[in-house]
């Protein structure tokens, strides 16, 4: 872009991401400025029990280091760029079985990306997970056609509702104890989709 000489400020914003950022500038007459914008990365934080290994955008980011007597566990955070990541998570139960869970995270996002196809995608809470008693309630859905709404259903009862969005944003506070969540996209024909995640509350 171009500007007179002098001092400038610039604000910096990816709304996508969620970053903001101002600089000030002092530009000679003639000269050319570039500026470097690196957002800062997010992190993420997983706890498992007895053990897990961790990959990020197929690659594996860590895996238990600690334990005692037979068992194992993982306690670890892991710094993550800005943008569209996929996590995967594996371990095994106590019959020895493999186990994975895959989920999609947005480092700096502003929403929970709805599915390529009808259906849902469920950011929070992610299924079996074990979450505080005020619940981030966060789900993107996708229809054909036209979005009527979104509901979000505890324990068979509805508990929070949007109209003509594709995203479900919100807070609930939950007794202890383990919970069923059943969300809903519905568009304007009444066709729906559903997905279902248990958590616990703490």
């Amino acid at each position: 872009m171009l500007t007179t000489a002098g001092r400038h400020e610039f604000d910096l914003v990816n709304s996508a991401l969620g970053y903001r950022a101002r600089r000030v500038v002092d530009i000679k007459p003639g000269q050319v400025v570039s500026l470097a914008v690196t957002p800062p990365n997010g992190n993420i934080s997983i706890n498992a029990l007895p053990w897990a290994e961790v990959w990020i955008d197929g690659k594996k980011a860590g895996e238990s280091l600690k334990g005692w007597s037979h068992y194992s566990f993982l306690d670890a955070r892991y710094a993550m760029a800005p943008g569209s990541h996929t996590v995967t998570v594996f371990s095994s139960g106590w019959d020895n079985l493999l186990e994975s869970q895959t989920f999609p995270l947005t480092v700096g996002a502003t929403e929970c990306a709805p599915p390529p196809s009808p259906g849902l995608n469920v950011c929070s809470p992610l299924n079996n997970a074990t979450v505080s008693g005020t619940v981030l309630v966060w789900a993107g859905g996708t229809v054909t056609g036209t979005i009527a709404r979104m509901e979000v259903w505890v324990d068979g009862v509805k508990k929070f509702s949007t109209f003509s969005s594709n995203q479900l944003k919100t807070k609930l506070s939950l007794a202890s104890g383990p919970h069923t969540f059943v969300f809903y996209v519905v568009n304007t024909s009444g066709q729906k989709w559903s997905q279902t995640v248990k958590a616990t509350v703490k």
